[in-house]
């Protein structure tokens, strides 16, 4: 029988196996297969019925190609195969075998991720999950749980190896007869044969088509290598779609990008079989599906051909590029829309642009328009629509049409994806002034200068001063230089200075990359101010959700005590939380504070919201509640002109929180203006970055009425006095590590800890 100690051994072991096979094999995918075998008693005929029929599965899924270790182990049977293949594609192939195999569902075939060492989950292949072999919940839900006794699964075992027996009895006996393997502590290897020269053909049927997930690098390293073999440079993308060949070698590939088709090859070996055609179609189609309806391109003049045998049509050209979309309305409606703005700016003749970014809006970008209307009869400011900024199109819309709100001759309008998008201007968005640049800021002024403004009738184009961002003032001279062609004057406008400096985007954007929100405050327009404490709020939570490990919490790693919610939803709710917060902040932008009501109004429309997404699932009410106080207050202060102090904010929320029904937990600490946090979390986090560290030291504190509930007063306490001690150790991380699967084994999760370490993250955000 197998002893507790030989189990954590064992893993161990195996961990240390698939460090050093992956170490040894930088180029290759690891699979690891072990046997479902309940109980102690882990190698029995049973057991070896399983991997006998499991090793011949996965030999003649991955072929010759792949070497195999075997393992007959006391702690139960293991074995190692590694195959040229990517991750996904092997993953998914692994679950073919789980899903089909008469005995798929008694081993498990994992996919260890080379970057994190842990093992590739079903759903990131767009696998469903295993189910319990007693009943229909999700396996994972009733091991965690014990939710069926070990002589119940292993009569369900027995029975399955039984029925699978009677159909394949040769197998069986085989397998009784011949141990897979001549030694448990030995393996046996089956060795890779040489791989087929590179350039050698390769029948289109022979290929499996599959997407490489970019964030694996050995993925992007791949991809990398066959862009340059084939004469191309890796962009930035999304997703990146390839035929890979039986040997895992890359003979074609086409990578998407929000709406934009991009790096598109095919290798020698894969000529001759339609790849190119196929890929785009398929990309298409998955656009298509995601509810995309005009896929674009920017690809060469040379490939026109190409692409408009595909459908699709020229929108701009340079000498080196051109722009292509696929639905042909999509312009149509695009000069309609032209057409009814130029209208309703009505005989305006000296008509202006600006075209911005605003990322988020700022007090220089509103004295740009300021100064540019003194020069127009009308002024057209249009928003970049592009969903590749911090901020989204919608936010960002919103902000200016807020801040002009008021400017008769002024109309706010937006760019599509005519103008700076990353169809016609990609390097705007990764700011990288390469060869590539002045191609592209051609290919973008091309636009403008057919399309959008004869459309509206331009006849000024402003821009400001650009004295810190190359790529921006590389556009500016390109613009001198062009536009005057097409009769359109360009007119540079100094920026806006504060303290001697440029007040721009680019510098607001540093000092939040920094970590001076304080700073970035203080550069943006009132309408902005919402909106970057929404972002603040929501980067709190994350980092939040992102210290891993925890124990008892959802992490990276896994859902702690929690059978309903893990991180996928959390990361959901938080994205679905910041238009609320937004909409909180702003209510502070008064010379009053809101009332009590309006206060309990707002939370409820922001739980509706996050109950909405999560379906149901309480993911972040608590923060809702502490969050809201403070976003409000930051705003109100920021209103007021005063600056953001511990001092200011802790007063101003005790005022907002006064009305609310004194019952202790997060209301009294609400009420207390949150001392605690300034006092002793806040200098604490400060003073050794360590988010594990603080969780602990505010699970010492704090009367957490999660865990109260669910593990009873006595143990609550318990759990109290042992934070501080573990605050303190060195290897703090291991520590939660172990301490997690304790609290789960106890149904204990610490969310008011949670809430409270994402609180003080937020103060850190704001107070300089």
């Amino acid at each position: 029988m197998v002893t507790l100690q030989q189990l954590l051994e064992s893993r161990d072991a195996r961990h240390a196996k698939q460090v050093q096979l992956l170490s040894d094999n930088p180029s290759k995918t690891l699979l690891v297969l072990t046997v479902i075998m309940p109980g102690s008693d882990k190698r029995n005929a049973l057991s070896l019925t399983i991997a006998t029929a499991a090793v011949e599965a996965l030999r003649k899924t991955f072929g010759t190609f792949a070497p195999l270790e075997t393992y007959d182990l006391e702690t139960g049977y293991e074995a190692y195969l590694l195959t040229a293949l990517p991750e996904d594609l092997a993953k998914r192939r692994a679950t073919a075998i789980e899903d089909t195999h008469p005995l798929g569902r008694l081993f498990d075939i994992d996919v260890i991720q080379r970057t994190t060492m842990t093992p590739l989950s079903r759903e990131q292949v767009g696998r469903p999950p295993r189910r319990c072999l007693l009943c229909e919940r999700e396996a994972r839900y009733c091991m965690r749980e014990r939710a069926h006794k070990p002589a119940q699964l292993l009569a369900k075992i027995q029975q399955i190896v039984a029925d699978y027996a009677r159909t394949n009895i040769k197998e069986v006996y085989t397998a009784a007869a011949t141990p897979p393997t001549t030694s448990s502590h030995q393996p046996t290897t089956e060795q890779q044969p040489t791989q087929r020269p590179a350039q050698q053909a390769i029948a289109p049927e022979a290929c499996d088509i599959v997407t490489l997930p970019l964030s694996i690098a050995r993925n992007r390293d791949r991809i990398d290598a066959f862009l340059a073999d084939n004469g191309l440079r890796y962009d930035d993308l999304d997703a990146y779609t390839a035929v890979v060949a039986p040997d895992g070698t890359i003979v074609a590939g086409a990578g998407i990008s929000g709406d934009v088709i991009k790096c598109v090859a095919v290798s020698e070996a894969g000529r001759g079989g339609g790849w190119a055609a196929k890929l785009v179609s398929e990309l298409i189609s998955e656009a298509a599906s995601q509810g995309i309806t005009n896929v674009k391109v920017f690809t060469k003049p040379s490939n026109r051909d190409i692409f408009e045998g595909l459908g699709f049509k020229v929108i701009g050209q340079a000498p080196e590029a051109i722009a292509m979309e696929h639905d042909p309305s999509a312009l149509r409606s695009f000069r309609t829309y032209l057409s009814s703005l130029s209208q309703a700016a009505g005989t305006a003749r000296r008509r202006g642009i600006i075209i911005m970014n605003a990322n988020p809006m700022t007090r220089g970008h509103l004295y740009l328009v300021q100064e540019a209307a003194k020069q127009v009869d009308h002024l057209f400011v249009m928003v970049v629509s592009e969903d590749r900024s911090t901020f989204t199109t919608a936010e960002r819309e919103a902000i200016v049409r807020d801040a002009l709100r008021g400017m008769d001759k002024v109309t706010v309008c937006a760019t599509r994806h005519y103008a700076v998008s990353a169809t016609t201007f990609p390097t705007y968005f990764l700011k990288d002034l390469t060869h590539a640049t002045d191609t592209q800021i051609r290919l973008d002024l091309d636009i403008f200068c057919r399309i959008i403004a004869p459309g509206l009738g331009i006849t000024t184009r402003f821009v400001g001063s650009e004295p810190t961002d190359a790529l921006t003032a590389r556009y500016n001279a390109l613009m001198h230089d062009l536009l005057p062609e097409h009769d359109i004057k360009v007119c540079e406008v100094p920026r806006l200075t504060a303290q001697g400096h440029a007040i721009s985007a680019s510098t607001l954007r540093a000092h939040l990359s920094a970590g001076h929100w304080a700073d970035a405050l203080l550069l943006v327009v009132p309408e902005a101010v919402p909106y970057l404490l929404a972002l603040a709020a929501t980067n709190a939570l994350t980092a939040e959700l992102d210290t891993t490990p925890k124990p008892g919490l959802v992490d990276k790693h896994d859902a702690g005590a929690h059978q309903d919610m893990d991180y996928r939803l959390m990361a959901a709710s938080i994205a679905a939380l910041r238009p609320q917060f937004a909409a909180i902040a702003q209510m502070g932008l008064c010379d009053t504070l809101p009332t009590h009501a309006a206060i309990i109004a707002a939370g409820l429309t922001a739980e509706k919201a996050m109950l909405s997404t999560t379906h149901g699932v309480n993911t972040h009410k608590g923060a809702i509640f502490c969050m809201g106080l403070w976003l409000i207050a930051a705003a109100h202060l920021v209103h007021k002109r005063q600056a953001i102090t511990a001092t200011a904010l802790s007063d101003t929320i005790r005022r907002l929180a006064a009305d609310f029904p004194t019952r202790g937990g997060a209301i009294a600490m609400a009420q207390s203006g949150y001392a605690t946090l300034f006092d002793q979390w806040l200098p604490a986090l400060r003073r050794d970055r360590s988010p594990h560290r603080l969780l602990m030291r505010i699970i010492a504190v704090l009367d957490d009425t999660n865990v109260i509930r669910r593990a009873g007063y006595e143990t609550a306490q318990r759990i109290k006095q042992e934070a501080l001690t573990i605050a303190e150790e060195t290897d703090i991380e291991g520590t939660l590590a172990t301490l997690n699967d304790a609290y789960i084994g106890l149904n204990i999760s610490p969310g008011g800890a949670a809430d409270m370490l994402a609180l003080t993250l937020l103060a850190d955000h704001l107070l300089p």
